[in-house]
């Protein structure tokens, strides 16, 4: 049953009417006989309570009366049927701070007894019979809700001396009053801001920098109940007024950059840490800090800069904007005219500023072709037909597109020659005395003929027609019966020439059959020797011959063997005349020669390189000695030969130029050599490539990576970038 005072009365009324109907039943029923032990006596007798002897039954159960909360307030009917008085059979239910009275009413307070209780009540018929009930449950203690206010505003803000400051003050359980607490007779308040409490706010505007610690009482609805908290808050020094007033920039790729530093009273500006960005400067004119620099990127930027104004430094981040550079040409670019042959293969490369792409407008001489990649232009093929054919070229990007209002182009032009001059070769051979000659010189791409030297004694040669006439005589005695000239064809309007050398002797006549040999070797055939590199050359006869030096020295290292061979190395360069003769049983020949013998070549270990290691990619210096004046020297990458370049050797024989190891270069070992324009290699040295390129990102045949901004002097006109040389052809005699 409920302990509470409102349950208790319900309760209490309900055994109330349960107790009247009781009475009222057993009024109406006959007494009968008890039995032993309280039983029934006989047919009709109601029951007695356990061990009673009697006929009280209880009603009220062992748990009737139930749980128990301290302070609750019981009133409450324990019933029993049968029962006429009822007493508390121990002290038990007084400690609970409850009462039984006669008629079964319990009533009173819950004492502050938490836990379990049990309590006995005797229930008496009037006569002499009783019956005992215990009554348990539990008692438990509610704690009371505390009602001290709560702090809610436990963080406040900072402050800065000359400026406003509020702090809302917020709690729970609070009156709105509240109280200060004084340390040691103080209270330590900001100077200048105030303790407002109908508005339960502090507010004011600082007048001192400082840390001020105080503590707040805030008072409960009841004003017994009070929480202290205490504040502190931190007074900064008021800051000078930030001076900048610059906040962006915008600049042009390409463009000279020089804008204006607004900061008012600065007297110097410097760069902050991440000035290596960009290349930018700053510059001071009549008192005043400007920007300077050129962007070669376009988009967003960032620079941090440091103002110094009353001795004070002020830090500022600029954020602008680099917009696409106006493309543009090199100025070494800007009147372009190559030149190029007919049937030789052709290559130029044309490069462009701040361009995104290059097209071509425009048609370019037949077999060539023009493909833009990595950042250059590049024009190649085989010219097929002579002409001078004109194009432009489009630099072009995303602002400044190759059909838009602003167009940048330039006018580039190739003169397409016919193919270099070759004389055909004729075996003229040894002249006989009164014999009779009528031959006609032919040949590819000549326009004129000429001859050079002394013509056999009464043969004459026709410019017009190229033909060589007339009969041999034998000539002037101190001529000794040798000719020796050249057969040249020139082109119109060129430098360019080809020559045929002819050289041999005229006998009087034939003297029975027989005839001395005769030595159709020349000195130009003879060709050039290097000291230090290998050499042979076989001396030539019309007749099988012996062979030896008759008169001179041969270049040292140098022998002459029986059957004509010039064979070995040369040990000292200079120039050298000897004589060698050519003898059988008819007969002999004597030929005088000259020959120079050129200083050995002489390399240096690569330079850019370290410990003989190097990337695909990364580019080396390359230098040597000793080649031919102002020939052509080639370097060349091995194992599969690859033509890193090809340059001219100066006055002194010397060569120095810079590579590119190409992208797609293996990794592993590799050598590089010079080739000089005869064919002979140097090695230069055996080097370490550390990583395999890419094969897309190099220029095919040119062994270095494209890119937006190579060297001009690289990239200009590599009209005949196949190495071409010189050659004369000479005819038997």
């Amino acid at each position: 049953m409920s302990s509470t005072l409102t349950r208790g009365r319900r309760f209490g009324a309900a055994l109330a009417a349960a107790a009247v109907a009781a009475t009222t039943i057993f009024a109406a029923t006959p007494a009968m006989a008890s039995g032993p032990g309280g039983l029934p006596g006989g047919p009709g007798g109601l029951p007695g309570g356990p061990g009673s002897g009697t006929g009280i039954t209880w009603m009220s159960q062992p748990n009737a009366v139930g749980d128990l909360t301290v302070g609750d307030t019981v009133d409450s009917y324990l019933m029993a049927a049968g029962a006429v008085s009822y007493a508390a059979a121990d002290a038990s239910v007084a400690d609970l701070g409850l009462n039984v009275d006669s008629t079964g009413h319990l009533t009173g307070t819950v004492a502050d007894v938490p836990g379990a209780y049990a309590f006995t009540v005797t229930a008496s018929d009037g006569a002499e019979g009783t019956s005992d009930q215990t009554f348990t449950g539990t008692v438990t203690r509610v704690e009371a809700p505390d009602y001290h206010p709560v702090w809610l505003s436990l963080t406040e803000p900072s402050g800065t001396v000359g400026s406003p400051y509020y702090f809302q003050l917020e709690a729970t359980n609070w009156n709105g009053s509240m109280s200060v607490e004084e340390n040691d007779g103080s209270f330590n308040f900001p100077p200048g801001l105030n303790l407002d409490v109908e508005r339960k706010a502090i507010f004011g505007t600082p007048t001192k920098a400082g840390d001020y610690t105080f503590t707040l009482v805030a008072v409960g609805p009841d004003w017994t109940l009070r929480t202290p908290h205490t504040f502190t808050i931190h007074i900064a020094e008021a800051q000078p007024e930030d001076p900048w007033m610059s906040e962006t920039f915008t600049f042009e790729q390409g463009a000279q950059a020089h804008e204006l530093i607004n900061v008012p009273g600065a007297t110097n500006v410097t760069f902050g840490s991440d000035s290596d960005t960009y290349d930018l400067s700053i510059v001071k004119q009549g008192g005043k800090f400007y920007l300077d620099g050129l962007f070669t990127t376009y988009g967003g930027w960032g620079i941090t800069l440091n103002a110094t104004v009353g001795g004070q430094q002020y830090e500022k981040t600029l954020y602008g904007t680099a917009l696409q550079g106006l493309p543009n040409f090199p100025r070494e670019q800007t009147e372009f005219t190559g030149t190029a042959r007919v049937g030789e293969e052709y290559s130029a490369a044309i490069v462009a500023n701040y361009e995104e792409t290059l097209t071509l407008e425009g048609t370019l001489p037949a077999g060539l072709t023009f493909k833009y990649k990595h950042g250059v232009g590049m024009i190649t093929g085989t010219p097929t037909k002579v002409g001078n054919v004109s194009f432009n070229v489009i630099a072009s990007n995303t602002r400044y597109p190759a059909a838009g209002e602003t167009r940048v182009f330039n006018g580039f032009s190739i003169n397409v020659k016919k193919g270099k001059p070759v004389v055909d070769g004729y075996a003229l051979g040894n002249l006989t005395a009164g014999q009779k000659i009528n031959h006609t010189f032919t040949g590819t791409n000549v326009d004129f003929w000429q001859t050079d030297g002394t013509l056999p004694a009464g043969l004459t040669f026709n410019r017009e027609t190229a033909t060589l006439s007339g009969t041999v005589e034998y000539g002037d005695e101190a001529y000794g019966g040798y000719y020796d000239f050249a057969v040249i064809g020139s082109q119109e309007k060129t430098d360019d020439t080809d020559e045929q050398v002819y050289r041999g002797t005229v006998t009087r006549h034939h003297d029975g059959g027989k005839s001395n040999p005769v030595i159709t070797t020349t000195t130009r055939d003879l060709g050039k020797m290097q000291q230090g590199v290998p050499y042979s050359k076989q001396l030539t006869s019309d007749k099988d011959v012996q062979w030896e030096v008759s008169s001179g020295d041969l270049p040292a290292g140098i022998t002459l063997s029986k059957s004509g061979v010039l064979s070995g190395t040369p040990t000292k360069y200079g120039l050298y005349d000897f004589t060698v003769t050519a003898f059988n049983d008819e007969g002999s020949m004597a030929k005088r020669f000259g020959v120079a013998v050129r200083p050995p070549v002489s390399v240096n270990p690569p330079g850019g390189m370290e410990e003989g290691t190097t990337n695909a990619g990364a580019t080396i210096t390359v230098s040597g000695s000793g080649f031919a004046p102002d020939s052509d020297v080639t370097v060349v990458l091995r194992s599969n030969p690859v033509t890193l370049g090809s340059f001219t050797a100066d006055s002194d024989g010397k060569v120095e130029a810079s590579v590119t190891i190409p992208l797609n270069t293996p990794a592993g070992t590799h050598h590089l050599y010079f080739v000089d324009e005869d064919g002979v290699e140097y090695l230069i040295s055996e080097i370490t490539v550390a990583a395999a390129g890419d094969s897309t990102d190099v220029i095919p045949g040119l062994g270095f990576e494209g890119a937006p901004f190579l060297g001009v002097a690289a990239l200009m006109l590599l009209g005949g970038a196949a190495l071409m040389v010189r050659r004369r052809k000479v005819a038997a005699e």
